[in-house]
């Protein structure tokens, strides 16, 4: 049973809040019917009722999300913090969950990454769209424009071009590494380097220009509450145990 510690406000339009579904294990599998809900996914399906809006989820590719969220036809995105978002978007304060992007490769290669320049004699595998940190995106967009990269659009092919020995290497968030491994049953065959490209906490955030939700601050506390509550009476870490993910 869902416990509301508040009471909802009043939905400022009877239209449904559009909330982006991402392509992204285990925090969203972009509502494909084949596949967990996603942590992200289920901790807003626990929230989002208490703000007395109605809402469903959508799938957008990433230029199409981007061109929503600026329109407001998209309203819910999840995003971590940096200046440029906050001129198109409303943050919350409580994390969903945090991320960290690092290196990945064979359990059996002997490579060692503590910096960007050590990546460099390395055939490098990158996901389409993927952002990382400023400074390592810029560095695998000069690698693409002199060669040597080789650019997937799905976590599954990247993986598999690893273990083919096709690249040596990429870069992605630690838990969709795990899961990718778990579920293609190579979780022996890899491993995760330390050297940390990013790591920082991601927040449920609102485009500025939604026109559905009109109290937007007090939309987003009545969802950072949720997530407090979550946190402290354990439902949250049993939804990140069943994505084998540690609080």
């Amino acid at each position: 049973m869902l416990l509301v510690v508040c009471m909802p406000f009043s939905a400022s339009s009877s239209e449904e809040v559009r909330v982006n579904e991402n392509d992204w294990p285990p925090y969203f599998f972009k509502g494909n019917v084949n596949e967990p809900e996603g942590l992200g996914k289920e901790l807003l399906q626990r929230c989002l009722p208490r703000t007395g809006h109605n809402y469903h989820f959508d799938h957008l590719p990433i230029k199409r999300m981007w061109q929503s969220i600026m329109s407001g036809e998209l309203d819910i995105n999840i995003f971590s913090r940096r200046p440029d978002r906050e001129t198109l978007l409303y943050f919350g304060k409580e994390p969903i969950f945090t991320a960290s992007y690092r290196p990945v490769v064979r359990a059996s290669s002997s490579i060692n990454i503590t910096d960007n320049q050590d990546f460099d004699e390395l055939m490098l595998g990158h996901l389409a769209g993927l952002k990382y940190s400023p400074e390592y995106l810029a560095y695998v967009e000069g690698r693409i424009e002199h060669g040597g990269v080789h650019i997937s659009y799905s976590n599954h092919s990247l993986m598999r071009m690893l273990l083919a020995g096709r690249i040596d290497v990429y870069v992605n968030t630690s838990d969709t590494v795990l899961w990718n491994a778990k579920r293609l049953g190579v979780r022996n065959n890899i491993k995760i380097l330390d050297f940390d490209i990013r790591s920082g906490d991601y927040f449920v955030t609102l485009s500025k220009k939604s026109p559905r939700i009109t109290d937007k601050p007090g939309f987003l506390r009545i969802v950072d509450a949720c997530l407090v509550e979550l946190k402290e009476n354990g439902k949250y870490a049993e939804i990140l145990n069943r994505y084998t993910m540690q609080p």
